[in-house]
């Protein structure tokens, strides 16, 4: 059986990750798999070509306009049994293909956000659905979400968690040099909230804590990431907030620091804190969606409210108050808990069992 994989690059996100580890899983279980991109970012492209998965930007869909007649177009030339796309643009350009008939394979979309605010271009682009033949979502709340508005949906709206790699996400032993150090990695966009831990780095440091923060992030060198950098300038954190690329190898820096935080406004499963939970750090995190589900508020990290930036340093300040024994055995929990909810092997075979239904 053959799919191909659509995402708009092969960047440093959560998606991307997902997808790259979900295509070389499913090429080992002996599926025919290609992978097709239309903006060039080879961030994950190694694991594809590592696993011998042919993979191609298909620079015909940078037309927004006519990405939807182009897309559909390059896979029907390709001639899968079933199209899995993620992200919105190519979900929006296949479910509009699927719709007026362009696309002749199986359609899958993945939703990997909350959706918050159900306006009319939000149900427009949720109407682009109704053609495909499953809607995936990583997270419970969004599942619930979709088939509470859209009750047509009910039937084909599947919920499979995001995967972990446990043998390279792991727990490593590391000197700390003494300041409490505190990790992110998100992209530097307004909802991930980076200034909100801005402004409770400064109000830390005034109150006297030694505390570092460091952002591995891709900066996109917009107004936005020019006022995060203007602001962590005006505050004098140069040396307490220190902004950092993308990495690959992430795993080997998390046993650097004491805790993981993640401030946003909106996720959809955030993949980076469960990644962070497999090396067994403690979490920090916003209070929204499914994190209440995966972090525990006061068992294995701290839950705070995005917007209101006391209680963002309130959070720090007790975590950064328990003894090492005690964020350490957070730590265990975290990993103990990503073993049991978040195996690669169990987010394959739903997928398979997804296909299959699909297919018979």
């Amino acid at each position: 059986m053959k799919l191909i994989f659509v995402i708009e690059s092969l960047g440093s996100g959560g998606a991307e990750r997902q997808l790259v580890g979900l295509a070389s899983m499913l090429k080992k279980r002996g599926y025919d798999v290609y992978v097709l991109t239309y903006y060039r970012e080879d961030f994950y492209k190694s694991i594809l070509d590592d696993n011998k998965i042919p993979n191609e930007v298909y620079y015909g869909a940078l037309n927004r306009y006519l990405r939807f007649f182009r897309l559909s177009r390059r896979v029907n030339e390709l001639s899968p049994d079933v199209t899995i796309s993620f992200l919105p643009g190519p979900n929006v350009a296949l479910g509009l293909a699927k719709i007026l008939g362009l696309l002749k394979s199986k359609l899958v979309v993945s939703e990997r956000n909350y959706t918050w605010n159900w306006t009319f271009k939000t149900r427009l682009y949720f109407s682009l659905y109704s053609k495909a033949d499953a809607i995936v979502t990583n997270s419970k709340a969004e599942a619930d979400n979709i088939k509470t508005e859209f009750p047509q949906y009910v039937s084909k709206v599947s919920f499979i968690q995001n995967f972990v790699d446990f043998e390279r996400f792991k727990p490593q032993v590391c000197e700390h040099n003494g300041t409490f150090k505190i990790v992110t990695v998100a992209r530097i966009i307004d909802y991930k909230n980076v200034k909100g831990l801005i402004t409770a780095a400064s109000i830390l440091k005034k109150k006297g804590y030694l505390i570092e923060f460091d952002w591995f992030g891709n900066d996109y060198n917009d107004d936005y990431c020019f006022r995060v950098k203007k602001y962590i300038k005006e505050e004098g954190l140069e040396d307490v907030f220190k902004l950092k690329g993308p990495i690959k190898d992430i795993q080997n820096y998390y046993p650097m620091y004491d805790a993981f935080c993640l401030p946003s406004f909106k996720e959809g499963y955030p993949n980076v804190v469960v990644e962070a939970m497999s090396c067994q750090l403690p979490i920090l995190c916003s209070n929204i969606c499914e994190n209440p589900v995966i972090v525990e508020d006061g068992i294995n990290g701290l839950l705070f409210n995005p917007h209101n930036v006391n209680e963002i340093v309130s959070s720090i300040e007790k975590m950064y108050s328990l003894t090492e024994k005690e964020r350490r055995e957070m730590g265990q929990r975290n990993r103990e808990k990503v073993i049991k909810n978040n195996s690669i092997n169990e987010f394959t075979d739903k997928y398979v069992d997804l296909i299959k239904g699909m297919t018979k």
